[in-house]
């Protein structure tokens, strides 16, 4: 784990890839303001599917064209995508993932003493790190777009959670300690908006977590298109350390802490990229790992094939990923900030 200030240097982002984007005119960058938008490239999703992205040419800040049909981008998922058994991954897997979790639990309460409080988690998933905060004595709300994901979160509480985007829901303002939004921000069509009601829900000098994938790191840098967090349609959003403190900052949050884990998703960022690289299927790695063959045992030539080239591919991906953190360059990262008012 790599703790920081969360202002200083950070990574050159795509902007130093990309040529001028001639197109028609976009709307100003929700980070910086800026009007200006380059072309980096074509991204492909599991199903073959190409999607355009653009990058602004001030702050790096990637999205999915706006020029291109976005309704519902980033909020309709396949069922696929929660993964096909009772959890999202398989059991070794997802005692990892509690792990994570339990860390992110024990580091959100050391930052609030004279706690338990009250926390709002955006985009709960199958409820991991609800739970850990549970057991910690918080008192826990939470929404959640998928069906599937929502009802193995709904197995841990009692509390009743919402179902939906957090902006088509009806929360309580002004009564939450902390509001978390983990691996979410960059699935959401309006981001600005989403930060403004999370501020609305914070008590006065409340704390906001957000965690993203990291358009400035290494791996965005070398692998492009082919990048694993470059998820379209789902990813619609990708950020700069910069340019999302430049983001809280501009709906009143004052940004303090930055956060890159390394080991939490960086490793697996590098092998399912490289595979991407090699021209295997897009993420299909990802896809098996979710898929119930794999806790079955029942894989094909093919998977015992990516099993094994995953094997390979580990060592030298732990070794990135602990080298890409400490420059603010790690492939996800969290900001920690402070509700202004």
């Amino acid at each position: 784990m790599h703790l920081c200030r969360a202002s200083g240097a950070t990574c050159p982002a795509f902007k130093a890839m990309t040529t001028p984007d001639p197109s028609a005119a976009r709307n100003p960058c929700i980070s910086c303001g800026g009007d200006a938008w380059r072309h980096p490239f074509v991204a492909r999703n599991f199903q073959g599917q190409s999607f355009r992205y653009v990058s602004c040419a001030s702050c790096g800040l990637v999205e999915l064209d706006r020029g291109v049909d976005t309704a519902g981008a980033g909020e309709v998922y396949e069922e696929a995508y929660y993964g096909e058994g009772p959890s999202k991954f398989a059991d070794r897997i997802q005692s990892v993932r509690q792990r994570h979790a339990q860390k992110k639990a024990a580091r959100i309460s050391s930052l609030c003493p004279g706690q338990p409080g009250r926390l709002f988690d955006v985009g709960c998933g199958d409820g991991l790190f609800m739970e850990a905060m549970l057991k910690r004595g918080w008192s826990v709300d939470a929404n959640e777009v998928g069906p599937a994901a929502l009802a193995r979160a709904q197995k841990l509480t009692s509390t009743k959670l919402g179902r939906g985007d957090l902006l088509d829901i009806v929360v309580a303002e002004g009564s939450y300690d902390v509001v978390t939004i983990w691996q979410v921000l960059e699935h959401v069509t309006r981001p600005a908006e989403t930060l403004q009601k999370a501020f609305r829900m914070l008590k006065p000098g409340g704390l906001l977590t957000v965690s993203v994938p990291n358009a400035g790191s290494w791996q965005a840098r070398l692998f492009g298109s082919q990048w694993f967090h470059m998820d379209p349609p789902h990813h619609v959003h990708l950020f700069t350390p910069d340019n999302l403190s430049a983001l809280l900052n501009r709906h009143g949050f004052n940004p303090f802490l930055f956060v890159g884990n390394p080991l939490e998703f960086g490793p697996f960022g590098y092998v399912q990229s490289f595979m991407n690289m090699m021209g295997l299927r897009k993420d299909s790695f990802f896809e098996l790992l979710k898929s119930k063959a794999l806790t079955d045992r029942r894989l094909s030539v093919h998977q015992w094939m990516m099993m094994g080239l995953a094997g390979i591919l580990t060592p030298p991906s732990v070794l990135l990923a602990l080298m890409e953190s400490p420059s603010r360059c790690s492939g996800t990262f969290e900001m920690y900030a402070k509700a202004k008012r």
